[in-house]
């Protein structure tokens, strides 16, 4: 009971909107609210259940607090089942309205990826379509999705890429981790739909033209070309391979965290230990990644010269 207390103060940190909250939340007067939210009264079960359903609390980490490991629930995807590209339409509106809704100043995010993240990938209009194609012939199956140039780019897609460009501008503080592999692996994608004649010419040298567009953004990004005043982005790349794809929002009052790979659908959460774990791990990660912005240029430098020779490969 007490861990649920300190998990609603943690959850709403303001003393008054946390009363509002669950006077609203349980339909009882604001002195009751207080006198739960203090610990004076217990919460009943049907009212924990209730609180911890409306806020995001998981109570199963409230139990585990103390332990080593955080408990996320997950859904394994069997790809058979999708029927319907809407079905990740849906999920990542679901998503982008979600973080919107949260944001709130100073607030901090922290990426670790895998792949090229779509507020990066959206400046790219045929990388961009290529992520949302390569999702649909591998999950989806329908015979749309045979052929990359005659392939309708959905306009909730293309609305849901220009919608979140802008995100990281919105942040007083940045961290973001590459997986050292991201390149490779997109290179390596492109390479086999193209051999497979799914992707024709044009569009193949489309996409290897716009993957060294994208390798000078990141360069100008871990420079600080596009700070605003008083922002800080921090640039890792790692030296591991990380296999996946995660973020956490923080902001003084509201916590977001993100995560999925191909086959677990993704995982999101508003829960403030979750979040909070998601968040060291991210920090964690520093310690096994290389700092390529602010005094980090040589090492930039070397990294992208690199990338650039893969993607020349192509």
């Amino acid at each position: 009971h007490e861990k649920f207390i300190e998990a609603l103060n943690n959850k709403i940190t303001k003393r008054a909107d946390l009363v509002t909250a669950i006077a609203d939340i349980l339909k009882i007067e604001r002195e009751s609210a207080t006198r739960s939210s203090s610990g004076r009264v217990l919460f009943t079960v049907k009212e924990i259940g209730i609180l911890s359903q409306q806020l995001q609390i998981s109570i199963d980490n409230l139990l585990n607090k103390d332990k080593d490991y955080i408990i996320i629930p997950m859904k394994m995807d069997m790809p058979s089942t999708i029927k319907s590209f809407d079905f990740l339409i849906e999920q990542i509106e679901g998503h982008v309205k979600l973080q919107r809704s949260l944001h709130e100043e100073p607030s901090e995010i922290g990426i670790v990826f895998d792949s090229i993240p779509l507020e990066f990938s959206g400046h790219y209009k045929t990388i961009d379509k290529f992520i949302f194609f390569k999702w649909g012939h591998y999950f989806v199956g329908s015979r749309e999705f045979d052929d990359f140039s005659s392939w309708e780019y959905p306009e909730r897609l293309h609305n849901i890429s220009k919608g979140i460009r802008n995100i990281p501008e919105q942040y007083k503080s940045l961290y973001y981790i590459l997986d050292i592999s991201v390149i490779w692996n997109q290179v390596k994608e492109t390479r086999h739909f193209h051999d497979m004649h799914i992707v024709n010419d044009e569009d193949h040298a489309l996409i290897k033209k716009e993957l060294f567009d994208f390798l000078d953004y990141m360069v100008d990004m871990a420079k600080g070309a596009f700070l605003n005043k008083d922002q800080k982005v921090d640039f890792y790349i790692s030296n591991v391979n990380i296999g996946m794809y995660g973020y956490y929002h923080f902001s003084p009052n509201h916590q977001f965290s993100f995560m999925k790979n191909y086959f677990i659908q993704s995982a999101a959460s508003q829960d403030y230990i979750i979040s909070n774990k998601l968040r060291e791990w991210v920090d964690e990660m520093k310690k096994v990644s290389t700092l390529i912005s602010g005094s980090g240029a040589k090492a930039r430098k070397l990294f992208f010269e690199e990338q650039r020779s893969i993607v020349d490969t192509l």
